[in-house]
């Protein structure tokens, strides 16, 4: 069976990387669907190059009044975690001060999957039960979150 992620990058696999990295970068007024910058965004996530990583982070950055820009933020942070790459932390990081709430809980996912990812494949598997992970995840939300109170 193939993953879910795996599936949704084969719906637009007839987009191809370049063209996915125009419309990213493109300013919504200018687009007929604005919506499709989410998808695109998406489509990033399953690419590997440097210049669809660069394109991502320039979409993750800053907050951003356009509802469609803001969700294209968000997805575009979503994308970052599952390219993994250490040299978007930073971006990373000044998404976890964003106004936009939705935007915070997406960085700090990105932010669990990346530690509990370093820890169990990083030097060796390390084993969690449940009652461990949660305790692990419900701390890093704590941590991120308090400040904000």
């Amino acid at each position: 069976m193939v993953p879910n992620s795996q599936r949704f990058d084969a719906l637009f696999s007839w987009m191809d990387e370049q063209q996915a990295i125009e419309l990213l970068l493109q300013d919504v007024s200018t687009l007929e669907n604005p919506g499709v910058k989410y998808i695109v965004a998406t489509r990033l996530g399953a690419c590997s190059s440097r210049d669809s990583l660069d394109a991502l982070v320039v979409a993750a950055t800053g907050d951003r009044d356009n509802i469609f820009d803001a969700i294209t933020r968000r997805k575009s942070i979503e994308a970052l975690g599952r390219r993994r790459d250490l040299s978007t932390l930073p971006t990373i990081y000044d998404a976890m001060r964003s106004r936009d709430e939705q935007t915070i809980v997406n960085a700090v996912s990105y932010q669990i999957s990346w530690r509990l990812r370093s820890l169990c494949y990083g030097t060796g598997m390390v084993w969690f039960s449940k009652a461990t992970l949660w305790s692990l995840i419900l701390l890093h939300y704590s941590v991120c979150f308090l400040p904000l109170l």
